[in-house]
């Protein structure tokens, strides 16, 4: 099992398959609007959507078409939809927590300023680093 668990994580690890992940979510179906919308190659996306539904995340749906030819869609699996909530919910609980304990160390920051605790230098220093540290888990800054 934990060997499945870190072929999931590598898989939906890439910033490319997030997007795609997120595309299915928002209700994209079809490879060509994913390619459209994510400005990537047509082969790029059907990579990554191969391996996920390998994975049991996503599903692959032929549907008819006039041409005789079957049209593929792809939507996420049950489990892709536990998965992706899942981490949505633990991503924002850590968020939620993180960005209190910084509201709270910036009120702290601020109180030592105006009660001279601190020199501005100091201050500023600090907003700088706790302002990084959000940006990062905000997904904006790097490490």
């Amino acid at each position: 099992m934990k060997e499945r668990s870190a072929a999931i994580m590598k898989n939906i690890s890439s910033e490319t398959c997030n997007k795609i992940l997120q595309c299915l979510k928002e209700g994209l179906d079809h490879p060509d609007d994913i390619c459209a919308k994510l400005g990537v190659v047509r082969q790029t996306v059907d990579w990554h959507l191969l391996r996920l539904s390998a994975l049991g995340i996503v599903e692959r749906i032929p549907i008819s078409s006039l041409s005789g030819r079957p049209k593929i869609v792809y939507k996420l699996s049950p489990d892709g939809e536990k998965l992706i909530n899942i981490i949505d919910d633990a991503v924002y609980s850590h968020y939620s927590k993180v960005k209190k304990e910084y509201d709270k160390a910036i009120d702290e920051l601020d109180r030592k300023l105006a009660t001279a605790k601190i020199s501005e230098d100091v201050y500023k220093e600090n907003i700088r680093r706790l302002e990084k540290d959000l940006k990062i888990l905000e997904g904006a800054g790097t490490a």
